[in-house]
């Protein structure tokens, strides 16, 4: 093979760009603040022997990317596991432990449980439980600061020393036991890490690529499944927000997962053509009950995606109304078991939900207040709407990273929603569209679920002296882009280019930026 046929083949000219400008950003970024971080003393060589780990890190990944989705043109399933655990583990690395949102109250919730399961005894004293002296003292802050990453080289490989439990407190934190199963995998890590000795970061790193792993995997059978929009999927799934939750200790991954791999069976069943089995409903039927032990509730609504399967898909066996109604009775009991309080602290006169508001001394609004004062309710729905719009979105894309709530640049949210929109125009099938009937089913089930994140923040989260609802983020609506790409899609708007695997490339590659935009802000 000559040369000029081994580059064209093996497309090295654009690995070659790709590599050249990840490395050169990122050095770039290694020294921005240079003059800033010297005053730190010898001690910042630890920050920045962990950032050189990161950057190698990031060049390898990229490679084997590259390989996988370029040049062997990977199966699409296949090729978003291995971008989902590559690109993951980078967040994994980067985020320093208890740095992303309320990991450090999710963490006391795997605590408990792997307590529990070890024979540890607990402090009885409410939000306190028994913690390894060497992860109460950690010296870890919740800021994506260059203290932080001081201590990440230093601890990186830290054993402990002895294994003496101490009673630790942790913000106030009520987490509902049926949740158990999305901490499952994080339990299991820091099991191991216990039983085997592995310091703070370890154990921290160990508990997170676990609940990665199980996200990647479930998003996996998820493609695999959906017969259209694999690659829109792919995508959505490994967008910078939705990613970065995944990679840290969190139910928020894990639930997104079953989400998506309840819609996928659902278009499934309602565009490919063939008859429901009883193993398929089986999963969707879990899938659709484990859907609503999250965020209280929220995304009930979502189960009425049932209805855009036709009847005739059900076939002799698989009944409509069994399907349905098992659905409908499993929802109910899940729901209730999860949220046994939520009609009282729902009608309440706004002291039934004051214990909830742990970052306010005043109480919430309830159900009651928002129905007797319609103009002031609808007033605070419009002006959250107008005034925080574009921060839900950006940070629905690519933001909301840790708790300083670090955003990426308007240029990469852009970049990466046109990939969004180039891949939902772009499948090769788009004979696959809704109906009329089943596009007013997703609108419906859509809105119905927006607008329950909404409320729930309205009376769980919001002081009543506030006049704008609190506590909404951007990462609440990630499992909403898939339905709504799917129920505006048409065979008559399309591109004839499938862009498939280049446009997962594509947002590997900004999800590598955004990466860098983190570091260029942390704190000093």
């Amino acid at each position: 093979m000559k040369v000029k046929e081994f580059i064209k083949k093996y497309h090295l000219i654009a690995y070659l760009i790709m590599i050249i400008l990840i490395f050169t950003v990122g050095m770039a970024v290694k020294w921005y603040r240079y003059n800033e971080f010297a005053g730190r003393g010898p001690a910042i060589e630890y920050a920045y022997k962990y950032f050189n780990l990161i950057l190698g890190y990031i060049l390898v990944a990229a490679t084997i990317l590259f390989y996988l989705l370029v040049i062997r043109k990977t199966e699409m399933s296949k090729a978003f596991l291995a971008a989902s655990i590559l690109m993951g583990t980078l967040f994994i690395l980067l985020m320093p432990p208890d740095t992303p949102a309320d990991e450090d109250k999710h963490m006391f919730a795997v605590t408990e449980f792997s307590n529990s399961i070890m024979g540890i005894e607990d402090d009885d004293t409410p939000y306190h439980a028994a913690y390894r002296e060497c992860d109460a003292n950690s010296g870890f802050s919740r800021s994506i600061s260059i203290s932080n990453y001081i201590l990440m080289g230093q601890k990186l490989f830290e054993r402990p020393s002895k294994s003496d439990y101490v009673s630790y407190e942790v913000e106030h934190f009520n987490y509902a036991k049926s949740t158990f199963i999305f901490y499952l995998p994080a339990i299991i890590g820091m099991i191991i890490s216990k039983l085997t000795g592995l310091g703070t970061v370890m154990m921290y790193f160990l508990s997170r690529f676990l609940m990665l792993a199980v996200y990647s995997v479930i998003g996996y059978f998820a493609i695999r499944k959906i017969p259209t929009g694999k690659a829109l999927l792919a995508a959505i799934m490994l967008l910078p927000t939705g990613l970065s939750r995944a990679a840290c200790v969190s139910q928020d991954g894990l639930l997104h997962a079953v989400i998506f791999l309840f819609m996928a069976y659902v278009f499934y069943f309602a565009f490919s053509g063939n008859k429901m089995k009883v193993k398929e409903v089986i999963v969707t039927i879990v899938a659709g009950g484990l859907l609503v032990t999250g965020k209280g509730g929220a995304y009930v609504p979502l189960l009425l995606l049932l209805f855009l399967i036709p009847r005739e898909n059900f076939g002799e066996k698989i009944k409509y109304p069994v399907v349905v109604g098992m659905a409908v009775f499993i929802t109910i009991i899940v729901f209730l078991a999860s949220n046994p309080s939520l009609f009282t602290d729902l009608v309440g006169s706004g002291k039934g939900t004051e214990d909830e508001l742990i970052w306010s001394d005043e109480p919430s609004y309830t159900l009651k207040n928002l129905i007797c004062n319609p103009g002031h309710s609808a007033k605070m729905l419009l002006g959250t709407f107008v005034g925080f719009f574009g921060t839900f979105f950006g940070d629905m894309i690519s933001g909301g990273f840790g708790w300083l709530q670090i955003s990426s640049s308007p240029v990469i949210v852009s970049c990466c929603f046109a990939i969004l929109l180039g891949l939902a125009l772009s499948e090769s099938n788009q004979t696959i569209v809704m109906s009329k009937k089943q596009r007013i089913i997703t609108g419906v089930a859509v809105i119905g679920a927006i607008g329950l994140v909404i409320l729930s923040m309205w009376i769980f989260w919001t002081p009543i002296s506030y006049q704008y609802i609190a506590g909404v983020q951007g990462r609440y609506f990630i499992v909403t882009i898939l339905p709504v790409f799917m129920m505006f899609r048409n065979n008559r708007l399309s591109l004839k280019n499938d862009l498939g695997n280049k446009g997962i490339i594509a947002i590997c590659v900004l999800v590598v930026f955004a990466v860098f935009e983190i570091w260029t802000r942390i704190a000093g």
